[in-house]
């Protein structure tokens, strides 16, 4: 569960759309401040849930990079196939 961290401030979906109306605008306001906020919850959550439960996170992170070296290996394998056509 990594996190990302913003380095350049994202620019409001309003700044794109200088022709909406006031009621779009009030509604596009709300849409971000509603994703914010649901991005704050989100982090909330993934805190609490690495404070709760360490080795189950520490296992899941494991398994999933043993799955992306599994499936990189697959695909290394698959593309030095020829290609073989279907008839």
């Amino acid at each position: 569960m990594g996190q990302l961290i913003q380095l350049f401030p994202k620019k409001s979906l309003d700044s794109d759309s200088p022709n909406l109306d006031r009621n779009q605008r009030i509604r596009l306001n709300f849409i971000e401040t509603s994703i914010k906020s649901l991005h704050l919850e989100e982090l909330a959550l993934e805190q609490s849930i690495q404070r709760k439960c360490p080795q189950e996170i520490s296992r899941l992170k494991s398994l999933d990079l043993k799955i992306s070296q599994l499936e990189g290996e697959a695909a290394r394998i698959l593309s030095r196939q020829p290609s073989s056509s279907a008839s």
